[in-house]
């Protein structure tokens, strides 16, 4: 298994452990983060001196981020650390931007204007709406989502390790797994966030203006139904709200997974296909231990 993982001291000092005994790392377009688990033979070490873990796999840096939790035990003569961790983009989820409109805004205006957290970067882009609404306790990404949505009708995902992306990649790669190479492959649905029917009140706190059905999910005979409030953020277009409700309640409904032996490093939205599917790169699922690595590709429908 080539597997590296360095830790970085208050200090600023790092530290380097190539005995990983096992991991699990996990983004997907939907998970403002990067995610890692992993299980490593370490040392006698204090583990809040630590910060920030960085993770390699066949030499690529897929994690980089704040240290949630790490444990050390010592059993006989070795030291077994088990550590978790998010990148840093989590922390958009965990910092509050002041509610209310905010006009001329550009993914570079927003990230570059308000909160600053270490090493997250953003796709460079002016391209600018001409609002976006905060609510009372919406989190950054909150606003960012909301932009994204306006600005290119889709929702934004991360890059790399910590780079907040609204538009689709310039020049994905593409990757083909053939039968022989895969170990398996899964076909699987989740409904249980499906709505049948959504309704938004008017600017008069009236219900019956904004409605919308997705007759795709009643014919599953999925009967929920969802009242809101006069959403600010589409003003601009308020039946829109609905739409936006609708693509978030559907998200990774259907999906489409498969793992094979090893890492061929793969970003999301690159193109990827499989004997009877293709699409792009949704989500990347990458585990390790004494017997190897294996990663898993998924593609939603």
């Amino acid at each position: 298994m080539n597997a590296k993982l360095r830790l970085k001291k208050l200090d600023g000092t790092l530290s380097e452990y190539s005995d990983i005994l096992s991991f699990r790392f996990f983004k997907e377009i939907y998970q403002p983060y990067t995610q890692l688990k992993v299980r490593f033979v370490s040392e006698n070490h204090e583990p809040a001196d630590f910060s920030e873990i960085y993770f390699y796999v066949d030499q690529k840096l897929i994690h980089h981020g704040l240290i949630d939790s790490l444990s050390t035990v010592h059993k006989g003569s070795v030291y077994l650390s088990s550590l978790a961790s998010r990148g840093f983009t989590a922390q958009l989820m965990q910092n509050q931007i002041q509610p209310g409109f905010i006009m001329n805004v550009s993914v570079n205006s927003l990230m570059d204007s308000y909160i600053h957290i270490p090493y997250v970067t953003h796709e460079d882009s002016s391209d600018s709406s001409n609002y976006i609404y905060i609510k009372y306790g919406s989190s950054m990404w909150d606003g960012i989502s909301a932009l994204a949505y306006k600005l290119y009708k889709r929702y934004p995902y991360i890059s790399g390790t910590n780079c907040v992306m609204l538009s689709a990649p310039d020049s994905p790669a593409s990757f083909a797994y053939t039968s022989s190479e895969l170990l398996s492959s899964e076909k699987l649905m989740t409904t249980t966030r499906l709505i049948s029917d959504f309704h938004m009140e008017d600017i008069d706190g009236n219900y019956g203006t904004f409605d919308y059905t997705n007759t795709a999910v009643r014919n599953r005979g999925i009967v929920r139904h969802q009242y809101s409030e006069l959403d600010k953020r589409f003003l601009y277009n308020p039946q829109e709200a609905l739409y936006f409700y609708d693509t978030i309640a559907s998200r990774a409904w259907k999906k489409e997974i498969f793992t094979y032996s090893g890492f061929k490093g793969e970003e999301l939205y690159d193109n990827a296909s499989a004997p009877g599917c293709s699409g792009s790169v949704s989500s990347i699922d990458i585990s390790g231990s004494n017997n190897g690595i294996t990663t898993a590709v998924g593609i939603y429908l």
